[in-house]
């Protein structure tokens, strides 16, 4: 067959491009060259190359952060959602607004300590700005006012970050075994053998039983602790296949 394009003397097909394989990381450099890339932006199309191919979370949301901080220090490109993504970096960021919800007049140092394990108010502090900035928070004199502004998922790095977000909110699930008694938290687990129409009708029973907490939370009117719900429904064993089996 006929390579699509010639880089160097040497025949590489656009595999890549049309799908059939992933770009290696020498392709990568070589598409870069032919394009006439600069140093900057061949690195930036390494990086971006990296967070497509990424099969791990974590590899993901590294090359996704690889990608945004090229971008402002390099490109002076700062419309891409960084903040955004700065939100589901930490879970930190998800607490602190739910607290300033329940209680509106609380400073940097008490945030500090009400968090488990106790943070630092330096990060307090760098998390609170970070809410104003994403326009969820504001402060009105001594208090804060909480916003009902969404923060959209919707680009790829904030996706990308929301995967590690569920990540660690899953490992303070395991840390809340050990760090709080039966009476304050509620960790159960089913193992049930299901179909794919099964699986359906069970995310959905989860997803009204999300809004019911939702509307639950909504309707509280002495709320004093923040409480972080995860549903999981995961497989743990690969698909019988019948015909293989008779």
């Amino acid at each position: 067959a006929t390579p699509a394009y010639v880089l160097d003397g040497e025949a590489e097909g656009l595999v890549g491009i049309q799908g059939e394989r992933n770009l290696s990381a020498d392709s990568s450099k070589k598409i870069a060259k032919a394009f006439g890339l600069d140093d900057v932006r061949t690195l930036f199309f390494e990086f971006l190359v990296g967070f497509n191919q990424a099969k791990d979370s974590e590899v993901k949301s590294a090359f996704a952060n690889k990608i945004l901080n090229l971008l402002k220090s390099k490109l002076n490109i700062k419309n891409i959602h960084s903040d955004q993504f700065a939100y589901y970096s930490d879970w930190i960021h998800v607490a602190i607004r739910e607290l300033l919800i329940i209680c509106d007049h609380l400073n940097s140092a008490q945030i500090a300590k009400l968090l488990p394990p106790t943070q630092s108010v330096e990060k307090v502090e760098l998390s609170l700005k970070l809410l104003q900035n994403l326009d969820l928070i504001h402060k009105n004199s001594d208090r804060w006012i909480i916003k009902n502004a969404n923060v959209s998922t919707g680009d790829s790095f904030s996706s990308a970050a929301v995967f590690d977000f569920h990540k660690k909110m899953i490992e303070l699930g395991k840390k809340s075994l050990d760090q709080y008694g039966k009476h304050e938290r509620n960790i159960t687990a089913t193992t049930v053998g299901i179909s794919e129409i099964s699986y359906q009708k069970i995310t959905k029973k989860i997803s009204d039983l999300r809004n019911e907490i939702l509307a639950i939370a909504d309707l509280d009117k002495k709320k004093n602790q923040v409480y972080q719900f995860n549903f999981q429904l995961f497989p743990i064993s690969k698909k019988i296949n019948t015909e293989d089996l008779s």
